[in-house]
């Protein structure tokens, strides 16, 4: 369980089948790579 999905459920609004988390965090992640995954979190899915 990500904090994000306990923060939600606390809320009241649990977090459910369409959501994506990406960390943005370049530490061991070169940035070339996090804008690979941004990008295609933001395409749709056919399913």
């Amino acid at each position: 369980m990500t904090a994000a999905l306990a923060a939600a459920a606390i809320l009241g609004a649990p977090l459910g089948h369409d959501h994506v988390s990406i960390s943005l965090s370049d530490l061991h992640t070169p940035w070339e790579v996090i804008e690979r995954r941004v990008r295609a979190a933001r395409r749709p899915t056919s399913s």
